[in-house]
């Protein structure tokens, strides 16, 4: 989740002329100053004066903790990475994976060596809240990189984590290539492509809607906060336990759109080793298949070569379509029209119940809410008042075989976090297909390169689609 909000950012950045963050952790710009300052505004919280450096020591529940620690934990973390063994505490090595690496930079309970490998990510937030006051002498709040509900309103967050992701980028990197061609899908007795995919604005008033065009815009909402000023009601039955107050405050949203995809299925040979169905064609009137669609988009920077630009996509959507061919009466082929609301992204996180849905009993799915996904609003981003040219890319795959429960709901936010209490859904790795480098094969196109780009893996998988899109900043505030 965290290199999606990186290539969130860097999205947001490019539409207004800034390059990609730059990463900010020991051995990278670690014993310079910080340029960036940073004042939440916020109540217990600290502001932090530009140009400040990182102490050599802090003292944190009254413990103290070495800068030049975070350097050797971090050099112990390259070095399993390079050798892809980690050394657990009885000295034996044990494979890198990124599950196991992720738990050892967060030293959460499945850590492989949390005294060896230190606590890594964490101590960066809390060393970055207390540059201003590092041993608690002058008794100072803490930063807002010391509370997860405040840390990514910090800009160093995001320089923090492109530093932490880096050590993820490593790992990335030791690990076999996708080939292209290990993405085509495999149905069983059916072929399918992608024929066609579109973006449909819902109509908005005075605005002239183009085809595969996203539009955002600044709205001012008005938020209902209440303030219970330390009262309880007299008793259950008082309706008026909390005092109102009303916050005006601009907001970037985007117009509501639709996906439109046509896919094409096509009766092939039968296939004895094909794992599902397990029947013959002749032996059943319909085939179901659950397909999983993966919708990623990236913004046009000038740089082609998809291994250099794979970590700018981002995550629109990953939802499951069921679709039902009946064999016997529609012959060879058939095209599926699929149509897919913004709104349903199974990025974005759940609406949060306030105290007005709570009273009125209006809970909705309330009780598996985690707080995980990408806020609705800001599914799409910023883009500029011209045009930002960007590519929508769609890989569809079989979710018979890529889901661990294929009738498990995959709703929510579940792209990003999964479910609670659960495994997460999907058996490939999150940010799949972009989650590491791709193999290319030494074809050479008319021009006498190497094929590389996006539009060179689509040619090779019939399953998959690339499409240009434009996305307009309207930039207008509207009353809402």
């Amino acid at each position: 989740m965290h290199e999606q909000m990186l290539a969130r950012y860097d999205f947001e950045r490019f539409a207004v002329g800034l390059p990609p963050v730059k990463p900010y952790g020991p051995g990278v710009f670690w014993d310079k100053s910080l340029p960036e300052g940073y004042n939440i505004n916020l109540h217990r919280f600290s502001a932090r004066p530009g140009h400040m450096s990182i102490p050599d020591r802090i003292l944190f529940l009254g413990q103290p903790y070495v800068m030049k620690d975070m350097e050797l934990h971090k050099e112990r973390l390259l070095d399993a990475i390079a050798r892809m063994k980690f050394l657990d505490p009885s000295g034996e090595r044990v494979p890198v994976t990124m599950d196991g690496l992720g738990c050892t930079v967060e030293s959460d309970g499945n850590s492989v060596n949390p005294g060896y490998y230190g606590n890594l990510h964490n101590m960066g937030h809390v060393v970055i809240a207390m540059m201003n006051d590092p041993d608690g002498r002058y008794v100072i709040h803490k930063g807002p990189m010391y509370q997860q509900y405040t840390a990514a309103r910090d800009p160093v967050f995001f320089r923090w984590h492109k530093f932490i992701d880096s050590l993820f980028e490593e790992c990335r990197l030791q690990m076999k290539p996708r080939d292209p061609i290990d993405l085509n899908i495999q149905l069983a007795y059916t072929s399918l492509k992608v024929k066609n995919v579109s973006i449909m604005t819902d109509p908005v008033s005075d605005l002239n809607i183009e085809k595969d065009c996203l539009y955002t815009k600044m709205t001012k909402q008005t938020f209902t906060v209440y303030w219970a000023n330390g009262t309880t009601p007299a008793d259950e039955h008082d309706d008026k336990p909390y005092e109102k107050r009303y916050i005006n405050y601009p907001t970037l949203e985007h117009c509501p759109f639709d996906y439109q995809f046509t896919i094409e299925l096509k009766r092939v040979i039968y296939d004895s080793s094909a794992s599902i169905p397990s029947e013959k064609p002749e032996e059943f009137d319909i085939i179901t298949y659950k397909l999983m669609f993966r919708v990623f988009m990236a913004p046009e920077t000038g740089v082609t070569d998809l291994n250099q630009r794979r970590r700018h996509f981002i995550e629109l959507d990953s939802f499951v379509q069921e679709v039902k061919w009946d064999l016997p009466n529609l012959g060879g082929t058939q095209k599926f029209e699929i149509t897919r609301k913004s709104k349903d992204s199974t990025v974005a996180m759940q609406p949060i119940p306030d105290i007005k849905n709570i009273n009125d009993g209006n809970l909705g799915n309330s009780k598996s809410f985690c707080g995980c996904g990408w806020p609705l609003n800001l599914l799409i981003p910023r883009g500029t008042p011209t045009g930002m040219k960007a590519d929508l890319f769609v890989l569809v795959t079989d979710w018979e075989k890529d889901a661990y429960d294929k009738d498990a709901e995959f709703t929510g936010g579940a792209a990003y976090c999964g479910k609670s209490g659960k495994p997460y859904p999907d058996k490939k790795p999150m940010g799949y297909p972009f989650d590491r480098n791709f193999k290319f094969h030494k074809t050479k196109s008319k021009r006498g390169k190497d094929l590389s780009t996006l539009q060179d893996v689509v040619g090779a998988i019939p399953n998959s689609a690339v499409i240009p899109v434009t996305i307009k900043f309207l930039g207008q505030e509207v009353e809402k």
